[in-house]
């Protein structure tokens, strides 16, 4: 698991699950259903997710951060 702001910069790598679960499990708290408004809002900037362009660049820049914390290991 890796946690990647809006901007690309990884607030919390893989090396540190546990922060991350803890992070998610204050931002559910008292959630009993999903955000309906935010995933209308995803929904209206993805095009129903047939653009996930931004998303896609996250997500490499989650892979390279995993990538290059295991370079540094070794």
């Amino acid at each position: 698991m890796v946690y990647v702001g809006d901007d690309g910069e990884v607030v919390c790598d893989h090396l540190h699950p546990k922060q991350l679960l803890d992070v998610m499990r204050h931002v559910c708290k008292d959630k009993q259903e999903y955000d309906r408004t935010l995933c209308a809002a995803l929904n209206k900037e993805t095009k129903d997710g047939r653009d996930m362009r931004k998303y896609s660049d996250l997500l490499h820049d989650a892979i390279d951060s995993i990538v290059s914390v295991k370079e540094e290991a070794t």
